[in-house]
């Protein structure tokens, strides 16, 4: 979490093979946590919450792909 607050809202870019969807997802489980651990994310670093997986959201371009 110290590393989220310290780098902001992009602080996953430094991190290889994770996007915007994957952080959402970390950032969703580490809120789901703030209490266990007693620590929080601050409200900056992502102001989107994610329920579930990463990428809830349908992917249209799969579906809407032209046939070659």
């Amino acid at each position: 979490m110290a590393f989220c607050n310290r780098r902001g809202a992009s602080w996953w870019r430094s991190i290889p093979r994770i996007g915007a969807g994957r952080a959402r997802a970390v950032l969703s489980w580490l809120r789901r946590q703030d209490g266990p651990l007693k620590l929080r994310v601050d409200a900056d670093v992502d102001s989107v919450e994610q329920v579930g997986v990463p990428g809830s959201r349908p992917s249209w371009s799969k579906w809407c792909r032209r046939p070659m």
